[in-house]
């Protein structure tokens, strides 16, 4: 291997990390517009099509390892699994972006867009395997126009013009230029035609962005105040009795503050919030529950938080659990309970095991403790003080509010707000915890309803419908706060993006993709 293909080998994996950074440390958008711009470029160009291969599989994986990293300090093994099959997804990507440069430009530059927006539809929505996490569109999350479009396409659409734009400056650019440059055939060369509509549909919008803001600003309006609380506990494996009571302890302590606080200013919340899995042990089963629950009959609030629920099978006698939301009345009483259905592939489980054994030598972060839960989230009534008009509330858990599919059923069964209570304490001090961040708020511009994250490590917020970001409580800190959840007044839009689904994206962008691949020039004839 030459000096010249090892620089091209090193750009690919520095395009990796740099593409990185809007899913790890950075809170902007700019890697994302032109990271990927080299990588197509170099695969396009590549030499046979082992060199192409190579390049796209350095790139891929620099760019999972490096937004993935955070896993590695608790499941190293199911990291690397989780890198290279979602690599194996990217690698496909370019690859089929390098067989439409070949075509003409027009070709590489919409077809590119297309397939990997489809590949990130696929990764999202295939059974077992599903995990919506490392799509481009969620670097969006920060540009207060762009992100408005999410109503219409979703996070796809958001993605669909990132990959355009990288596209444009690896096909588009080059063949305006010298012809050694080039990265598709010299006789397709309109590079201006396809700068301008790619331009137009980024003007577009952004022009769309703005009338959303524009139209639903003076629609917003302040909910009652909703008590979070954030308690910063370090999660790991093998805890001990003392460290359980500790953080319960440390709970019911906040819980009894707000309590009092509301007491003294006359000014009461209509729900207390703790993030998953705080009440220790299982709610089902254990004697933490019933001193939760007394407690909050003691305090007379609506409260909601996350437990266990311990299942043991009476064939087998193995005991598994659910990772349960539970909510209860102001006398301690539970009104219902929900379990977990979207758990993390090689996180909570290590996909397939069952069935192919040799995948028992990785180990997930919570050693597959958990099983997945089937019915949907209840959607529940939270009466306001006073006798004004309650609000309805959908409940879900973790990753579950990265799933778009999660966010459109709740505002179909009726939810005026989304609820999620999170646990990221496993990655106590990484990036983690804001990657989740970034990928969960675009639902609540998706469905115009607003979100309100409980979270014991952080990222504890507010977002409304128009994606805006309040933080309540700074990452690793101990404490209380209220959040006052905006939501559009009267009744909630249904928007584009809750109609179609993925399905509607899919269809699309596959319509593109074919219009791209299928040969429809005219054979010249003499």
């Amino acid at each position: 291997m030459n000096a010249a293909s090892v620089s091209l080998y090193f750009l690919q994996a520095v395009c990796g990390v740099v593409l990185a950074l809007p899913f790890s440390h950075y809170d902007g958008s700019l890697p994302a517009w032109v990271a990927l711009a080299p990588v197509l470029w170099s695969v396009a160009r590549a030499e046979g099509a082992r060199k192409a291969l190579g390049l796209s599989a350095v790139f891929a994986l620099a760019w999972t390892l490096t937004a993935f990293w955070f896993l590695a300090p608790l499941t190293a093994p199911g990291m690397l699994a989780l890198c290279v099959y979602t690599s194996l997804y990217y690698v496909a990507a370019l690859l089929a972006s390098r067989w439409l440069a070949k075509k003409s430009l027009f070709r590489a530059v919409f077809g590119t867009a297309a397939i990997w927006t489809l590949i990130e539809i696929a990764r999202s929505t295939i059974p077992i395997l599903a995990f919506p996490w490392l799509l481009l569109g969620h670097s969006l999350v920060f540009s207060d126009y762009l992100r408005q479009s999410a109503d219409l396409l979703g996070v796809f659409g958001l993605s669909f013009l990132l990959v355009l734009v990288n596209a444009t400056l690896a096909f588009a650019l080059p063949a305006g230029l010298d012809s050694k440059w080039l990265a598709t055939p010299p006789s397709a060369r309109r590079p201006l035609a396809v700068v301008g509509i790619v331009g137009t549909l980024l003007l577009a919008a952004l022009l769309y962005g703005a009338l959303r803001i524009e139209h639903y600003t003076p629609l917003l309006k302040k909910g009652p105040p909703i008590a979070v609380i954030q308690g910063n506990i370090l999660q790991k494996l093998g805890r001990t009795s003392d460290e359980m009571v500790a953080q319960l302890y440390g709970h019911l302590e906040m819980h009894r503050q707000i309590v009092a606080e509301a007491r003294t200013s006359g000014e009461s919340p209509v729900l207390i919030c703790w993030a998953e899995t705080m009440v220790p042990g299982s709610m089902n089963s254990d004697e933490w529950g019933k001193l939760f629950k007394a407690q909050v009959a003691i305090g007379g609030i609506l409260t909601l938080a996350g437990s266990n629920f311990t299942l043991t099978d009476p064939l087998t006698q193995v005991v598994r659990d659910y990772n349960a939301a539970y909510l209860l009345d102001e006398n301690g009483a539970e009104i219902s309970h929900y379990f977990k259905r979207k758990l993390v592939p090689f996180g909570e489980y290590i996909p397939y095991r069952e069935q192919f054994p040799f995948l028992g030598v990785l180990a997930s972060i919570t050693r597959d403790q958990y099983i997945p839960g089937s019915a949907p989230s209840p959607v529940e009534t939270i009466p306001r003080r006073g006798g004004s008009h309650p609000f309805t509330a959908a409940i879900n858990i973790c990753v579950e509010d990265i799933h778009p599919d999660i966010a459109r059923e709740a505002a179909y069964a009726g939810a005026d707000v989304l609820l999620n209570i999170t646990n990221d304490g496993w990655f106590y001090g990484t990036f983690g915890p804001s990657a989740h961040l970034k990928a969960a708020a675009l639902r609540a511009v998706e469905v115009r309803r607003p979100m309100l994250r409980v979270t014991n490590t952080g990222h504890t917020v507010a977002i409304d419908p128009l994606g805006r970001i309040e933080l309540l409580l700074p990452a690793l800190t101990v404490g209380t706060a209220k959040a006052r959840l905006q939501s559009l007044e009267g009744t909630a839009p249904v928007t584009l993006s809750m109609r179609v689904g993925e399905w509607g994206p899919a269809l699309l962008f596959f319509g593109i993709f074919c219009l791209s691949a299928i040969p429809w020039e005219r054979k010249k004839t003499l």
